[in-house]
């Protein structure tokens, strides 16, 4: 085996060993590998949506394009990535925000395309901002009421 096979094999041991830590993490902090969206009366739905959050440098650097759902019932508006997406850490793209915490919601621009940043509230009270990117901005912000 050369040096270069051996490379390879160590960068995929490497890889591997990431990936489990990530589930291990997740299970054990008790969230689920694929979260659910909440089902019931749902108001707006869409499987692959785009976008990132405003909360720290490195998830503004970030967008994930195509890998969020999206869920609007008549209680909270749902995003979350689907798995494997939601194993990296410092995203902060899960969420569970009960529509009497938003606080404002503003069309915006990201590389010429429309976009909707969603002000809210978090759990200390703090003001936490989310943009995505929605193939049917209408129907989000009619749906968001």
């Amino acid at each position: 085996m050369t040096r270069f096979d051996q490379f390879w094999v160590l960068a995929a041991v490497a890889a591997v060993a990431q990936f489990a830590w990530a589930v291990d993490r997740r299970r054990r902090s008790g969230r689920p590998l694929n979260p659910q969206p909440p089902s019931g009366n749902v108001l707006y739905k869409e499987t692959f949506a785009s976008g990132h959050s405003l909360k720290t440098t490195w998830s503004r650097m970030v967008w994930t394009k195509g890998c969020l759902r999206v869920v609007i019932t008549p209680e909270v508006l749902w995003v979350a990535p689907f798995f494997p997406f939601n194993l990296a850490p410092g995203l902060h793209l899960e969420y569970d925000i009960a529509r009497s915490a938003i606080v404002a919601i503003n069309p915006a621009k990201y590389l010429f395309r429309k976009t909707v940043v969603i002000e809210f509230k978090d759990a200390t009270g703090g003001v936490e901002r989310l943009e995505l990117l929605i193939r049917d901005p209408k129907a989000f912000l009619t749906a968001l009421g």
